[in-house]
């Protein structure tokens, strides 16, 4: 009886150290075990905490701090970085193991960037070669983090695309590689551009400004005929189901088929 009432006068006490509702600082997905932090430029730390909490990172003999702000967001940046590794990084009381520094890339896209190794070497032999052999400082993650060493073991699983430029990579330039999956299957590639960029392409302006004269005209009348058919069905007691406008010239909604066609 005694032993039960000190573990609840344990309890009790440890409860009111930690309120409800009180949130530990959390980095974001992508920092976990095995990642890879780009090399010689500032590097951004980011994640959750109690508003006003305060958040230090330590690493390489680096101790940066931050206080969350009122949505519970921190970030804060590290000092450029020389490639190399592995190390520790500490983010609060978070401890990540085998850090390394180097070159980390995005492979953006559609589901032929997410493809897995042992679907595409069947007619590459050079992918195949690739897949035999160990590359311990090629690193591959999702958005959602989950970094895994490019072995052996794990290279049929890995994506093909990013595998094959990461290895070029890393033999052009001998610092580790890490490689960042962020592509969604049937997406349309202007998704994956900011309108500033897609505007700056002078083919892309050509196509943009066709869409706006022979292509936009016809889509608007065929918009508001569906919005008169839609406000006399009973769909129209649901605002979500309105149809939407076509995309405006410029914007990287315009459909992939319209500006494909007049590449």
């Amino acid at each position: 009886m005694k032993s039960s009432r000190i573990a609840l006068l344990s309890f009790v006490t440890l409860a009111s150290l930690c309120p409800e509702g009180s949130a530990v600082p959390k980095a974001a997905p992508i920092f976990s075990d095995h990642m890879v932090l780009q090399r010689d430029m500032p590097v951004p730390v980011w994640g959750t905490a109690d508003p006003g909490e305060e958040v230090t990172v330590r690493f390489r003999g680096q101790t940066k701090s931050t206080k969350a702000d009122a949505d519970g967001r921190w970030m804060l940046k590290l000092e450029a970085l020389i490639a190399g590794g592995p190390d520790e990084l500490r983010i609060g009381d978070l401890v990540l193991t085998d850090v390394l520094v180097g070159e980390v890339w995005i492979g953006s896209g559609q589901s032929n960037m997410a493809v897995g190794t042992g679907g595409a070497i069947k007619n590459d032999p050079v992918l195949a070669r690739i897949a035999e052999n160990d590359y311990p400082t090629i690193r591959m993650a999702s958005a959602k983090g989950n970094w895994r060493a490019a072995t052996s073991k794990t290279t049929l699983s890995l994506s093909a695309l990013p595998l094959s430029f990461a290895v070029r990579l890393q033999e052009t330039l001998q610092v580790p590689v890490g490689m960042v999956l962020g592509c969604v299957g049937g997406s349309s590639t202007e998704y994956w551009l900011t309108p500033e960029h897609l505007n700056s392409d002078p083919a892309c302006r050509a196509a943009i400004e066709r869409y706006a004269k022979e292509i936009l005209p016809g889509l608007k009348e065929r918009h508001l005929k569906d919005v008169a058919r839609w406000e006399q069905s009973p769909r129209a007691n649901d605002p979500a189901s309105k149809p939407h406008p076509p995309a405006e010239p410029g914007g990287t909604r315009m459909p992939h088929h319209i500006v494909g066609k007049f590449f």
